[in-house]
């Protein structure tokens, strides 16, 4: 085995060290969030659910609470998700409250190990200032006691249940109550329903998921770990090769195969125990402020043991390789190519596959890709609006996380303000589709379902009014006053618009608990006008699949005083074209979203960011580019694998039979049925792994895949001149 083969199998064994190390952490930050979930409704016959608590009840509801954990000696936790500034879950933060020493065993949360929450910490934390914390929260100052975390997981931390509540400003979550009789809890339940006036049911029923939990970098890192081992295994195969050059020397001097493999080879294995320690050494790492015990080193070395077990099985594809040649063939140097060629052909048709695996996973993108132009060319006439594209958290963690809407409050009072005025409009498009309907039936969603699906647009007065949609000045009046507008077109049979109107008005009024209360929410006061459907009206629609417009929609004219909670509090929807309602000029847009005026409504911390249509969809194609760019590079560097092993192949074979290559194409045999095998190899794969592309739906992986055999076929058809022509030489020169 020469010197590089060595250095980049040892190079490849510690890569391997690293990526299991890494897995272990990835792997350990998953399983250390979802331990702290389980803890969070360990019990979960006694949790309490509360959901659109008022906020004139939110006071008596805790107080209820913890007095009747205070004088029952009992215990309240409470589990909230941490976002970070950009609302992504960075973690969960726990709110304690009542007796830890009396609920020691309730309370006690361990991990590999090691104590994460105890009755002793969190008794520290109960006695502390208003403020504390258990684990880093957002000062380093107010934490107490530090908590072990794992290197790039999400963090756990705890607060006193009054300090949560008070920093949220909500009730609103799942509460476990520890320490108490059934009847006990049974009696607090019901005092907690009557004051909701509520059934108590709906107080022990799960509102709210958990956190999902992305498997991408792990997928990753097992990729890259898989391709590493399938070239160290090429590598081991390659160096045995190499090495049996002067096999036969050795076994004339008595040396047994199995001892030799171990003179070849050990150097690699003796390179898996460092690939161990780097693997080892990087989940060591990973853990901070985990004291290290048995269960930790035992997790850490079971999690390292991968890099021996599979160096141990590449160097044996390699020790098969020796075994394979007679001890006679060794010393006379006749060494077969079989298991080489064997691996190269295996190596070929994994990346075959692999580049089959990865179009038709760039097939989305590019897909995505062509549907943004068509959107774009849809959209040129509004591309100047502009809709809301991001925002931070800033003070209103919990209207992100679903506990409260003060934050939809806010948008809702910011809008108000700027109703009508120029540049200001709100336009939304829904599609209610066949599927929708029949889903609507067979569940009971409501009792009024429309005959025939439909188009419905919501649209501001002067939205409509700058489309040419004409509504009467009494209308506009009605939906200013609080009144539910719409406008019918005139297509309908009557029978179809009773239903409709009916479906209108239960959808309306389905759910009407809300913080934002308007005329609409208190009367519920509905008009329908016939419309006539003479021009198409265009729809905020991305789905390339349905119209752009059409010209028998159902016109909502909408107002801030007659808009449902579902509306008013969508006005926030950001994160893509089709859910944005609010719609803004450029000028509007400079004025309005001027720090000092958003500051009147507590919105400046939010810093909301508003972009043209044009420069959204430019942005949504850049990222999808981006996307397609980084699957590209694995084509390319896939099919340059492909490439490399499909000319060593060749080369290769064009070596083993040399001279029958030479004497054939002396006889006239053409190039083609000479190096039949190897054309038979690229032909035949590229047409299956066409027809799988095929199969699967991505026509552009069959047509990379036949693109890319041609070019191999064509590069195989040069490599096999070139080497008939050396042949021939090497032939004549050999008989003068």
């Amino acid at each position: 085995m020469s010197r590089i083969l060595r250095f980049i199998s040892a190079a490849l064994v510690l890569f391997l060290g690293f990526v299991f190390g890494l897995i272990a952490v990835l792997t350990v930050g998953d399983e250390y969030l979802k331990a702290a979930e389980s803890y969070a409704r360990t019990n979960a016959k006694t949790v309490i659910y509360l959901h659109q608590v008022p906020e004139e009840l939110q006071s008596d509801i805790i107080s209820e609470m913890i007095k009747t954990i205070d004088e029952k000696k009992g215990f309240i936790t409470r589990a909230d998700a941490l976002r970070d500034n950009d609302g992504n879950a960075s973690g969960l933060k726990f709110g304690f409250h009542g007796d830890p020493e009396v609920n020691a065993s309730a309370v006690r949360f361990d991990f590999l190990g090691n104590s994460i929450f105890n009755s002793q910490n969190i008794a520290k934390l109960l006695q502390a200032e208003s403020g504390a914390t258990l684990g880093l929260d957002r000062n380093i100052a107010d934490r107490i006691i530090p908590l072990p975390e794992v290197l790039g997981g999400k963090k756990v931390v705890g607060v006193k249940l009054v300090d949560l509540v008070r920093d949220t400003e909500t009730v609103n979550a799942n509460y476990r109550i520890d320490g108490l009789e059934p009847r006990d809890f049974d009696q607090l339940v019901d005092r907690i329903a009557a004051l909701l006036q509520v059934n108590r049911d709906s107080l022990l029923e799960p509102q709210s998921g958990g956190f999902v939990y992305g498997t991408l970098l792990i997928t990753i890192a097992f990729g890259a770990g898989f391709a590493s081992w399938l070239v160290l295994v090429f590598l081991s195969i390659l160096g045995a090769y190499q090495s049996m050059a002067v096999l036969g020397t050795h076994v004339l001097l008595g040396w047994t195969r199995l001892y030799y493999a171990r003179k070849v080879f050990a150097p690699v294995v003796a390179v898996s125990f460092l690939g161990v320690l780097v693997a080892f050494a990087f989940m060591l790492y990973g853990l901070q402020g985990f004291s290290v015990g048995t269960e930790i080193i035992l997790r850490a070395l079971l999690a390292a043991t991968p890099v021996i077990g599979l160096t141990l099985l590449a160097v044996a594809a390699g020790t098969v390789s020796l075994f394979l040649i007679s001890p006679v063939n060794a010393i006379r140097n006749r060494v077969s190519s079989k298991v080489l060629v064997a691996s190269l052909v295996a190596l070929y048709l994994a990346a075959s596959g692999a580049l089959v695996g990865t179009m038709r996973a760039i097939d989305g993108p590019l897909v995505s890709v062509a549907e943004m132009h068509e959107v774009q060319q849809r959209w040129v006439q509004y591309s100047h609006l502009n809709v809301l594209y991001k925002e931070k958290i800033g003070d209103n963690a919990t209207s992100f996380t679903g506990q409260r809407s003060d934050h939809s409050v806010e948008y809702y009072n910011w809008y108000s303000s700027i109703e009508g005025r120029d540049g200001v409009f709100l336009a939304h498009s829904q599609f209610c589709s066949a599927e929708c309907l029949e889903f609507y039936r067979e569940n009971g969603i409501y009792k009024h379902i429309p005959n025939q699906p439909f188009w419905s647009v919501l649209a501001s007065p002067n939205y409509l009014a700058a489309h040419d949609i004409a509504v009467s000045p009494e209308h506009i009046n009605l939906a200013h006053s609080g009144e539910r507008v719409y406008l019918i077109p005139d297509s309908l049979s009557d029978v179809d618009r009773k239903q409709l109107e009916a479906h209108l008005i239960e959808v309306s009024i389905s759910r009407l608990e809300s913080l934002i209360q308007n005329d609409f929410t208190r009367e519920q006061r509905f008009s329908f006008v016939t419309y006539h459907a003479d021009k198409n009206i265009f729809l905020w629609n991305t789905d390339t699949k349905l119209p752009n417009a059409v010209p028998d929609p159902v016109l909502l004219v909408a107002t801030a005083a007659n808009m449902i909670p579902f509306e008013s509090e969508s006005l926030w929807a950001s994160g893509g074209l089709e859910n944005s309602y609010l719609k803004l000029t450029s000028e509007a847009a400079e004025k309005y979203l001027d720090v000092s005026y958003l500051a009147k409504y507590n919105l400046d911390d939010n810093e909301p960011v508003f972009l043209p249509v044009s420069q959204f969809i430019a942005g949504l194609q850049k990222s999808i580019s981006e996307t397609i760019q980084l699957f590209g590079a694995a084509v390319l560097l896939i099919a340059v694998l492909g490439t490399i092993v499909m000319t060593s192949l060749v080369k290769m074979f064009s070596i083993v039979r040399r001279e029958q290559i030479a004497v054939k194409r002396l006889m006239g045999h053409s190039l083609r049925s000479v190096f039949l095998p190897p054309i038979l190899l690229v032909v035949c794969t590229t047409v299956v792994c066409a027809i799988v592309a095929l199969a699967l739906r991505s026509t552009s992986g069959a047509l990379v895949l036949t693109i890319f055999g041609l070019f191999q076929f064509a590069l195989l058809m040069y490599q096999a001149r070139r080497a008939s022509m050396r042949g021939i030489v090497s032939l004549i020169k050999s008989t003068q």
